[in-house]
C-alpha cells in the first residue's frame, strides 16, 4: 500500500476559518450586551417604583401632617373649619424631593369644576350622621325640619365617637 501525500492546505482556507470563529464571538458578545443591558432596565425599573413608592408617601405624610398642624391651630383659636387646605397648588404642586417631585390631589367638587384641585380633603369638617343631632341636621341645605318625638325621661340617646390615635 502507497501511502497518500498529504495535500497542503488550500490558500485562504485559514482565514476563512478564523473569519468564522470570530463570527460566533461576536454573536456570544453581543448576547452577552444585549443580557446586560436587560439587567441594567429592570434594575432602573425598580428603583424607579421604589422611589415612587416613597415620594408617594411623603406626600401622604405632608398631607397628615398640614391636617394636624390645621386641626391644632382650629383647636386653638377654638375656629371650627378655615379650609385652608382644600385648594393650595403652592403647598401641593410638584414638590421636590430627592430626584423626583410629588403633588398632592384631591377629587373636585362639580361646583369646582370636577376636575382636580390641589389640596386635601379634610374628612373631620364632614358632618358625621351617626353623631349628628336634629339640629344640625336640620341645618343641612335642602332639608325639611326634624320633629323628634318627645321621649319619657327627655334624654337624647347618643352613640359614642370612636377613640383617635394621636
Amino acid at each position: 500500500m502507497r501511502a497518500s501525500p498529504e495535500l497542503p492546505p488550500a490558500p485562504g482556507s485559514i482565514l476563512v476559518s478564523l473569519l468564522w470563529c470570530l463570527a460566533l464571538l461576536s454573536l456570544l458578545v453581543l448576547g452577552l450586551l444585549h443580557s446586560a443591558r436587560l439587567d441594567l432596565q429592570i434594575a432602573r425599573h425598580h428603583a424607579d417604583r421604589i422611589q415612587a413608592r416613597y415620594l408617594a408617601l411623603a406626600g401622604v405624610e405632608r398631607a397628615t401632617a398640614l391636617l394636624y398642624h390645621d386641626a391644632r391651630e382650629r383647636s386653638r383659636s377654638a375656629q371650627s373649619h378655615r379650609g385652608t387646605l382644600f385648594n393650595q397648588p403652592a403647598q401641593f404642586r410638584d414638590i421636590p424631593l430627592g430626584r423626583g417631585s410629588y403633588r398632592i390631589l384631591r377629587g373636585g367638587q362639580p361646583d369646582e369644576g370636577g376636575g382636580p384641585v390641589f389640596g386635601v380633603s379634610d374628612e373631620e369638617s364632614r358632618l358625621n350622621l351617626n353623631t349628628a343631632d336634629a339640629d344640625m341636621l336640620s341645618r343641612l341645605p335642602s332639608s325639611p325640619p326634624t320633629s323628634r318625638p318627645p321621649s319619657s325621661t327627655g334624654a337624647t340617646p347618643t352613640t359614642p365617637s370612636p377613640r383617635r390615635r394621636r
